[in-house]
């Protein structure tokens, strides 16, 4: 009876230290020290404005009295590195946007603004601007326009 005994005893103590080892939480020790630095550089893509030296823009205004007209020539620009598009934007005197329009695929178009009133009269303003527009996106970066400027008076 004695063998049954010590038999049952060491059944009860595997079985606490199994219990044990599956029911109580486990802990884990770490510890880290050091310090470490990084260093990173973001930056993004800066579109410069086309040059001025390089860029060919005729302009005119007819006014009379009952109509008025105001005409714009981009025969040439600037050449604008990272820029996968141009655009042309003309703003009427009293800054609404009067026409936007690709100037990578017309360039030498005239563009013309015609009225039957003398509402043609100001100043007009002329923006030609490099983009990059991301491939396969929506996503573009505009540059800095060139800027000029149609007085009709």
């Amino acid at each position: 009876m004695r063998w049954q005994i010590a038999l049952l005893r060491r059944a009860a103590i595997a079985v606490g230290v199994v219990a044990t080892l599956v029911f109580a939480p486990s802990t884990a020790f770490a510890a880290f020290s050091g310090n470490t630095q990084s260093q990173m550089t973001i930056s993004a893509a800066k579109l410069l404005a086309p040059s001025a030296a390089a860029t060919k823009v005729d302009t005119s205004c007819g006014v009379g009295n009952w109509w008025g007209s105001a005409n714009i020539m981009v025969s040439g620009y600037g050449n604008v590195p990272g820029a996968n598009y141009y655009e042309l934007k003309v703003l009427d005197p009293h800054g609404a946007v009067a026409f936007t329009g690709d100037l990578s695929s017309a360039v030498g178009k005239q563009y013309s603004f015609f009225s039957w009133s003398s509402n043609i009269r100001g100043t007009w303003t002329y923006e030609i601007r490099g983009y990059y527009k991301v491939p396969g996106s929506t996503n573009a970066w505009a540059g800095t326009a060139l800027s000029g400027k149609i007085i009709c008076s």
